[in-house]
């Protein structure tokens, strides 16, 4: 039901758009498969053990509605919010944000992430469309766009959607058996120790995908750090998964945290399988 589709600091939280993109393996050298595997270990146990800590491989089928808030940075006065809404049973998104958040909001433009100063003039942004057929509307300060304009911004608000909601819910996400899985080698972590963790990657070719990935997780299986290597970047850089909470068949690390940048970003105001109201700005 749910498919797997900012400057540094946004671009590598952007980053997390789409599962056609390579997992980093802790580092920017890509290992050997295999390498650092102990005896029982292997990157579909791993992500098996992901898949039930965050609630099976069922959960996402049991996901009907959901919303929340993405938010970016802690000031106030800089803070950057999404809301999203989705009813799953009728395929309606609905996502908003101010017109000043929406131009700060990177997507991928070629080969990189970059801002799109090319926004309508006004205060508030809100889509409501079919996802994940791209077709519906765009509106600016209540008024509805159309045609080619109409579409391009769709298209980039597709973006923040994917981004958004692959931080939610990728341990989820990867369970897709399209998606393909390598073994990471073994990471010395300051917080948690020796992790492991499994390189999950979708196409033909790992090498020119977006994003390079590692996903680690606890012997338990709670996903606790990425690092991520964007396409033509720098990286790798270090996201930690934090606050776990379960909402209704899921569960969602609340906070996201980049020590490197200082940088933290949070899933917050989460609602699953409770009404959601997915109609046009009055």
């Amino acid at each position: 039901m749910l498919t797997h589709r900012s400057a540094v600091s946004f671009a590598m939280v952007a980053a997390g758009v789409c599962l056609a993109v390579v997992i980093a393996f802790g580092s920017t050298a890509r290992p050997t498969p295999g390498a650092g595997k102990p005896a029982s270990l292997s990157a579909g146990a791993l992500r098996q053990k992901a898949v039930e800590f965050a609630g099976g491989p069922e959960a996402l089928a049991k996901v009907h509605t959901f919303s929340y808030d993405f938010v970016f940075g802690t000031d106030p006065k800089a803070m950057m919010v999404h809301h999203h809404a989705y009813d799953a049973d009728k395929q309606l998104y609905r996502y908003a944000c101010t017109l000043d958040t929406f131009t700060k909001t990177n997507f991928w433009k070629g080969d990189h992430w970059t801002t799109d100063p090319d926004v309508p003039k006004g205060k508030e942004l809100v889509a409501i469309y079919h996802y994940p057929r791209l077709e519906g509307t765009l509106y600016i300060d209540g008024k509805p766009l159309s045609g080619e304009e109409n579409m391009r911004l769709l298209r980039r608000v597709n973006d923040s959607v994917e981004n958004d909601r692959y931080f939610a819910f990728l341990p989820l996400i990867v369970n897709n058996p399209s998606i393909h899985l390598d073994l990471a080698p073994p990471v010395k972590d300051e917080k948690y120790g020796e992790l492991h963790g499994f390189t999950a990657w979708s196409g033909r070719d790992k090498a020119t995908n977006r994003t390079l990935w590692t996903l680690y997780l606890t012997p338990k299986g709670e996903f606790v750090r990425t690092d991520i290597v964007v396409l033509n970047g720098k990286g790798p850089v270090v996201v930690y998964w934090e606050k776990w909470g379960r909402f209704g068949p899921v569960k969602i690390a609340q906070e996201h945290i980049i020590p490197q940048m200082r940088r933290v970003f949070r899933h917050e105001h989460i609602k699953i399988n409770e009404p959601v109201v997915i109609e046009p700005p009055r």
